[in-house]
């Protein structure tokens, strides 16, 4: 008699949950007949934005898995992400200098490539090269940045002084390198740190040997 009793109340509480599943949402998701989105905070396929990245290469310097690399070649500079090697720990954005962030981690995570060429995303910027030596510098957007961030302060740097005066004169502060003797006069040019050096211990005809 105990027995078919609990049999009875086994049953109902059986009947009780079919129920309760039949007019309840779905605990599984559809996916991939269905889009599943990411939850908040979900660190998903890193993008940059074409518009806000500078091209500083700050985000490459960070990367502790070396997904993030630099190629300067010629007058432009590409920067490459591999997602391979990606690790998608969040530091290129974190440590990225601009406030609107030119990289982000999206909550993309769909990443099937037939190819391993076109597991990659790269961006290009304009490319400053040192006016003696040919150097990279930085790009002409980073140049800018820092431009703008320093204010009046700028024309303490001869650097950016001769940026400033192209880019008012709505020129591309970027000129061929032309190898000659570094000379003092040269201080008032676009030069990378160690030609400025050089031009910056020469005084009254005394030149110093490198």
């Amino acid at each position: 008699m105990k027995k078919d009793k609990k049999r009875s109340l086994l049953k109902i509480d059986e009947l009780s949950e079919a129920l309760r599943s039949a007019f309840s949402k779905p605990f599984t998701v559809k996916y991939p007949y269905a889009p599943s989105p990411a939850p908040e905070g979900f660190r998903g396929k890193p993008e940059f934005d074409e518009e806000k990245c500078m091209g500083c290469g700050a985000c490459s310097e960070v990367c502790p898995g070396g997904a993030i690399s630099i190629i300067d070649e010629g007058d432009t500079r590409k920067i490459e992400l591999l997602y391979g090697t990606c690790t998608f720990c969040g530091l290129c954005e974190e440590c990225c200098p601009i406030e609107e962030k030119g990289i982000r981690l999206t909550t993309e995570f769909k990443m099937v490539f037939s190819d391993k060429d076109e597991a990659r995303t790269s961006i290009e910027k304009p490319l400053v090269r040192c006016e003696r030596c040919g150097e990279p510098i930085t790009t002409v957007d980073h140049l800018k940045w820092m431009i703008d961030r320093l204010g009046p302060l700028a024309f303490s740097n001869a650097t950016l002084v001769s940026v400033i005066y192209d880019l008012t004169l709505g020129k591309i502060p970027i000129k061929e390198p032309e190898a000659k003797e570094i000379d003092r006069a040269d201080v008032i040019g676009i030069l990378c740190p160690k030609c400025r050096r050089k031009a910056a211990v020469i005084d009254h005809g005394y030149r110093v040997k490198y």
